[in-house]
Order: C-alpha cells, then sequence, then structure tokens
C-alpha cells in the first residue's frame, strides 16, 4: 500500500488526473475503460464516454468515435495507440511492455497489432447498443 501511494504522488500531481475519452458503444474500449475503473489506480483517471457527455472543444466527437483520446496532467493530447500507451504507464506491471513497445522494431509490431485489433474491433469484442 505504501508503495502504491508514493507511486501515485510521484507520477501524477494532487488533484491531476488522466482524462480518457472513448466510444462507450465500442466493446474494446468499453472493456479497457471498465478494467482501468476497476483497478487499484482507478483514481488516477477520468472516463469520460463520448455518447453520455460533452467532450471538450478541441477534441472532436468524431474522432473519438474512431479512436480514444487520452489527455495526460499535463494538458498533452494523445490518441489511439499513444493514448493506450499513456494509460498503460500508469500501471506498473504493464509499464515494462509500453517501454518496450517503443523501440524501433517492436513499436512497428506494436502498431501493425494495435490497427489490426482496432479496424476489426466490431466483430471481435461487439459493439454495444445501450
Amino acid at each position: 500500500m505504501a508503495l502504491r501511494v508514493l507511486y501515485n504522488t510521484f507520477m501524477i500531481p494532487l488533484g491531476r488526473k488522466i482524462r480518457i475519452y472513448y466510444d462507450g458503444r465500442c466493446g474494446l474500449y468499453a472493456r479497457i475503460v471498465r478494467s482501468v475503473l476497476g483497478s487499484h489506480h482507478a483514481d488516477v483517471f477520468k472516463c469520460t464516454d463520448a455518447h453520455e457527455e460533452e467532450l471538450p472543444p478541441e477534441i472532436p466527437k468524431r474522432a473519438v468515435l474512431r479512436d480514444m483520446y487520452a489527455v495526460d496532467f499535463r494538458g498533452r493530447i494523445f490518441h489511439g495507440p499513444d493514448a493506450l500507451r499513456v494509460v498503460g504507464d500508469q500501471f506498473p506491471l504493464v509499464r515494462p511492455f509500453v517501454k518496450v513497445s517503443r523501440m524501433p522494431l517492436f513499436n512497428l509490431v506494436y502498431l501493425a497489432l494495435f490497427h489490426f485489433v482496432t479496424s476489426n474491433r466490431s466483430w471481435m469484442f461487439g459493439m454495444q447498443m445501450t
């Protein structure tokens, strides 16, 4: 528990959160957000479903329905594979995989896999019609 407190205060300034904007009807992104919110690091994130809440003006709704967006505590905007890396970077067990995915050869594999999964996400994970 002390490690978690130290980790949170080291990475994220107090009162700041990483904001995630996603398509809540997409099975893939809904699962990612459920996993994030069900983790011990849920207090680091604020998740916004594009169908339920208003988005900031610099992030168009049409783009969020296509890719997940993340805004870090410094205000930098990430989308697609980079947004997933920002989210994964907050979890100590996932962080080594995120670092490896940034290496030149592994980056190509990561991007190819990411684009394959996201382009086929409707039949792989299903669409939630709520």
